[in-house]
């Protein structure tokens, strides 16, 4: 019982630490899109990809 509950804990960990990374890389991309999108209303100009 004991070894199947810390299969399930360790399990958990992983689980939050990966959802954690995922928001955290959302996030970072969405305020890099932010900056972009406020340099093209600076420049009033698109610049090529």
């Amino acid at each position: 019982m004991t070894n199947s509950a810390l299969v399930i804990s360790i399990l958990l960990l992983v689980f939050l630490l990966f959802l954690h990374a995922k928001v955290a890389l959302i996030s970072k991309i969405s305020v890099r899109n932010a900056e972009f999108s406020l340099f093209l209303e600076r420049t009033g100009c698109i610049p090529v990809i």
